[in-house]
């Protein structure tokens, strides 16, 4: 229970994260759903779709994008399967801070 409250109040903490844009699309924190969300530009091909549900994200018609829960493995898996994260560590991007 405590190592609960200690997450919860280290996410509370940490500062919002500003879209991160990629080619074809951004992903964005929405903290008040407490999910992390990918927009892409057009629709995604089979591939990706799958990708993109063997990582646990859920299309959200709501939302129009696609999401799941907004944990530091969340944020990194959205940035893995869109490409911005490569062997497990970050791509470099200049002026783009990564979560």
């Amino acid at each position: 229970m405590k190592a609960r409250v200690a997450t919860l109040e280290r996410e509370a903490a940490r500062a919002p994260a500003k879209p991160v844009p990629f080619d074809g699309g951004e992903i964005v924190e929405d903290r008040d759903a407490n999910r992390v969300q990918i927009h892409f530009e057009d629709r995604p091909d089979r591939a990706m779709i799958q990708k993109l549900k063997s990582s646990g994200f859920k299309w959200s018609r709501r939302n129009q994008a696609w999401q799941r829960q907004n944990t530091d493995a969340g944020r990194a898996a959205a940035q893995r399967v869109v490409g911005l994260m490569k062997g497990g560590a970050f791509s470099r991007m200049a002026g783009v801070v990564l979560w």
